[in-house]
Formats: structure tokens, sequence, C-alpha cells
């Protein structure tokens, strides 16, 4: 039933986005013809957009930077700024829909376009793992949510908050004895 309560709440306007996997889903087929990921040669995604990917003999994996291409919805105002992650995924997808990302792909002279955004920009998606570790692309489609449900968006500045598990890790190195307990457990600490 998780199908059908992503696609009712995409009927109401909630915005919804898909990493890699997700972004295949949110198309209208998922098509296998060489049985790689499954016996099953094609499969109906859930249709929130005009999407279809086909699964290819090969995997890629590829470190990728790039920058922010669509402008509208959940990233009006995020055009230009800097993204990077990396793709590992199987086969291509294809939409006439706006790209998500310009990726700048080593030994080429073009960047390839990435993701698909619907024409209201509330639903998106790319392959680009890492997507939302870009603070400036976190903030800009923070703020546009935050204007979707008529809430004065935070100012988050320019730099990032600071990391929650680099904060635990200060926390435990001033609380602890760190040299007793590696000793204790026979572990040397540096």
């Amino acid at each position: 039933g998780l199908d059908r309560a992503i696609i009712a709440l995409a009927q109401v306007g909630t915005p919804i986005i898909g990493i890699c996997g997700g972004f295949q889903i949110l198309g209208t087929t998922i098509n296998d013809p060489f049985a790689v990921e499954s016996t099953i040669p094609s499969i109906d995604g859930l249709g929130l957009l005009p999407l279809h990917t086909t699964f290819a003999q090969t995997k890629t994996t590829v470190q990728a930077t790039g920058i922010v291409s669509a402008n509208s919805g959940l990233l009006a105002g995020a055009a230009g700024l800097p993204i990077a992650g990396y793709e590992i995924h199987m086969g291509e997808s294809t939409s006439d829909l706006p790209r998500v990302v310009q990726i700048d792909q080593q030994n080429q002279p073009m960047p390839s376009a990435d993701g698909a955004i619907s024409s209201d920009g509330l639903i998106f998606g790319t392959y680009l793992h890492g997507f939302f570790t870009s603070h400036s692309v976190r903030a800009a489609i923070l703020r546009n949510i935050a204007r979707q449900h008529g809430i004065s968006p935070l100012d988050w500045g320019q730099s990032p908050p600071t990391d929650p598990f680099d904060r635990l890790a200060a926390h435990l190195r001033e609380h602890l004895a760190i040299d007793e307990i590696t000793a204790l457990i026979g572990l040397r600490h540096n």
C-alpha cells in the first residue's frame, strides 16, 4: 500500500523526491530486458513523472560533480548551485521533462543532464546520491517548502550547521576517559 499512499500524497501537493531507485520508481515504467535485477521484463512505476527506465547489463558507478539546473518548485532559486555525490545504478531513465542537475562527466567534453522535475516542481528525482549533502541546495529546498506552507523561512546563512555526529563526538571526548576505556578493552589510543 506504500505506492498508493505516495500517489495520494502527490495528488494533494505533498513534495515527493526520489534518489536513484526512488527516482526510477517515480516514472511510468521500469524495463529489465536482460533480466539483470529480476525475471520480470517490465513493471509499472508510480506514474508521477513521465519517465521510462531501462536496466542495462552494466552498472554505472561514478563520482560526480555538477550544478543544479532546475529552477522551479522545490528547486526555485537553486539553479547554478554546486552539487557533488556519486551515481551507482543500473540502466538509464529517459524523459522530456526538465532535468535537475548538469553533471560534469570525466573525460567528456559536455556535461550530462540528470534527473527529472515535474512541471509544478513538487516532484523530482535524480541518480545523484549525496544530493542533500550540499548545504545551499538543502537550504533552498527547505525555504521553498516553508513558503509552500506559508511559513517564514529560516535564514540558514552561508555555512552549514555543525554536524550532529561531530557534536556528539566532541561531547564524548570531553566527558569520557577515552585512554582508560581503551586500556580496559586492550586497545591502544593514539
